[in-house]
């Protein structure tokens, strides 16, 4: 395959693409969509300049909703990426269903995408390289390369555990070709990699692009572990300039998960003695910090706990114990407990509230899938993680997200921008 002018060697496709997972995949052929820009009405100016509705061009990975009364959540799956042996911190392999877009920019703004077959052709193998990893190629190809040279399992640990947002950096660093501060293996994989643990590979990228969006979708009906839609949305310019990244949680309204257990989920409150029927949208946007992002949950389950669902019998059926006046009400408790999480000395009164809602009642999974950090297990495991390690929700996030802000259905008007910087 050839990379910017520069001939590298290159897993065979068909290899990448055979996952772990039970469920086979295939690469297929890439339509070119826009991402919708609904979810991001109401940020203005400083919105994602370059997703929207109207935008032409560009290259997607679309796996399209579950069949209907789909059991596994890689019924009808073609993109995932593999979270393999102990990825994430679950024991177990798996596989991580998720929709991309990329657009690429030239210097004048203009979509050049799909403007020449060799542009697509290169984004469509970066895609395999960067996301149609194989745990049992990889491994094979480290043992031949550098067992005297890396840690093989922290390796595979590492490729397995990168978040969304990562796997985004990794093709914008190879796309602009800067690749100073990366990880040569986690860039370019082991098959680059001569005999003596020399890197044998180089790649130009695209010179004339001058800025890149990757648009990542996991979606909440075939994610087991974290059942929620969230569209992240990353800009990167030349010559390695991470923009602001802006989340999109879709709060689950009605969502029917495809998993054995068919769980439906909807934490929607009440208003004015009515459910509200709305979907919600969950918006924040990160402080620039190019290999450092936060999880969505840090802001998410304050919100979902506090403000949206509160204590119910059964969180796996529609229910939420939350009863509003109006919407303003609604938008008021938002606003207290986002305004909450800006820094330690009100953040900790959040992060107790919500480890009450850490139990097996709504956080059953992460016994199901044996989570482990910091050794502990479970439910433990994953409340340490997320609200007890230094960094974590006790100690405010308004160092890496200093915006966020709750849309009631289409009306943006309802909504109240919250700034987190950390004061």
């Amino acid at each position: 395959v050839q990379f910017g002018g520069q001939f590298i060697w290159k897993t065979n496709g068909a290899a990448v693409a055979l996952l772990r997972m039970i469920i086979p995949t295939l690469f297929v052929v890439i339509t070119a969509r826009a991402v919708s820009d609904e979810a991001f009405q109401g940020w203005g100016a400083r919105g994602p300049p370059l997703v929207g509705s109207g935008q032409p061009g560009g290259l997607s990975w679309l796996n399209g909703p579950p069949p209907p009364n789909a059991t596994s959540p890689y019924a009808g799956v073609t993109y995932m990426y593999s979270r393999s042996e102990g990825g994430a911190g679950f024991s177990g392999s798996r596989s991580s269903p998720v929709d991309l877009w990329i657009h690429v920019f030239d210097a004048h703004g203009n979509d050049i995408t799909t403007a020449d077959p060799a542009t697509v052709m290169y984004l469509q193998n970066l895609h395999t390289d960067i996301y149609g990893w194989n745990e049992t190629i990889w491994l094979a190809e480290l043992h031949r390369c550098c067992q005297h040279t890396v840690d093989i399992n922290k390796t595979i640990n590492d490729k397995a555990n990168l978040f969304w947002e990562l796997l985004s950096v990794l093709v914008a660093r190879r796309v602009l070709a800067y690749h100073d501060g990366a990880d040569p293996m986690l860039l370019f994989g082991p098959q680059c990699f001569n005999n003596t643990g020399g890197l044998i590979c180089s790649d130009n990228g695209l010179p004339e692009v001058a800025q890149i969006s990757v648009v990542s979708r996991p979606d909440g009906h075939r994610d087991p572990i974290n059942p929620v839609t969230r569209t992240i949305s990353m800009l990167v310019q030349r010559p390695f300039q991470v923009q602001p990244v802006y989340y999109d949680v879709e709060v689950p309204n009605m969502l029917q998960e495809a998993t054995p257990r068919r769980e439906l989920l909807d934490i929607n409150p009440s208003i004015a003695g009515e459910r509200l029927t709305s979907t919600m949208h969950l918006r924040a946007r990160t402080v620039m910090a190019p290999d450092s992002y936060p999880d969505y949950n840090l802001y998410y389950l304050p919100v979902r706990h506090l403000v949206l669902q509160g204590e119910v019998p059964n969180p796996r059926v529609p229910a939420s114990s939350l009863k509003y006046a109006t919407v303003e009400d609604l938008q008021s408790a938002f606003t207290t407990v986002a305004t909450a999480l800006r820094n330690a000395t009100t953040a900790a009164g959040i992060a107790n509230r919500v480890a009450a809602f850490m139990t097996d009642k709504y956080y059953y999974m992460y016994r199901i899938y044996n989570f482990e950090y910091a050794g502990r297990s479970g439910v433990a495991g994953y409340e340490y993680y997320l609200l007890d390690e230094p960094g974590s929700m006790k100690d405010g996030i308004g160092h890496v997200i200093d915006q966020v802000q709750l849309v009631i259905g289409s009306n943006v008007s309802n909504s109240r921008v919250v700034r987190l910087e950390n004061w």
